[in-house]
């Protein structure tokens, strides 16, 4: 799908099971920008993958929800050349036993409008155990090259939880963060 310039609402995909034959492509045509907007950065994604497979998202722009990007429980998943800003948490996050993402080439900055202790750039996993996220979240095959990460509110450019196996973190330009808070104490680029 090649997506003409403009502004779109935000994307929820959910249960689309594409394969590695017919994997869904959605790419920005052309220079112009692409955004996809949430209503508000304290609620909600710009786009959410759940339980899907095959999907691959390039050159377009997530921004105003309280994620840019949410993947949960899905595989195989391209994530490149995108940009996300202005987000009220994280700017990307995969959780709920997600495997197989790449995350690559894609540019994230000015998170955590909302709750800026947890506006890591790129977050792997789940720190909650209660309610819904239950140990373990088990993410596994998950690639992070490229990107270029700062202004993350008063977190990490990089969060990858312990539950998390076969994570490749690679070649980021993470500069201009600001983590640690009274209540936790972060203070890194990267944190595993």
């Amino acid at each position: 799908i090649l997506v003409k310039p403009g502004t779109f609402d935000a994307i929820n995909l959910v249960n689309k099971k594409f394969t590695v034959q017919k994997p869904l492509v959605v790419r920005a045509e052309g220079s112009g920008k692409v955004m996809i907007k949430g209503n508000s950065v304290s609620r909600g994604s710009a786009l959410e993958i759940n339980n899907c497979s095959y999907i691959v998202f390039e050159g377009l722009t997530f921004s105003k929800a309280m994620w840019g990007i949410y993947v949960k429980n899905s595989d195989h998943v391209i994530l490149m050349k995108n940009e996300i800003f202005e987000t009220g948490q994280e700017g990307c996050h995969i959780g709920r036993s997600s495997k197989y993402v790449d995350f690559i080439d894609n540019v994230v900055h000015n998170t955590g409008l909302y709750n800026s202790k947890w506006a890591e750039g790129i977050y792997v996993g789940s720190g909650s155990y209660g309610g819904r996220n239950t140990f373990p979240d088990n993410c596994e095959y998950i690639w992070i090259e490229g990107n270029h990460i700062y202004e993350t509110g008063n977190a990490e450019g990089i969060n990858v939880k312990g539950e998390c196996f076969h994570v490749t973190v690679r070649n980021n330009k993470i500069h201009d963060i600001h983590p640690g808070t009274s209540e936790q104490h972060n203070e890194a680029g990267i944190t595993v």
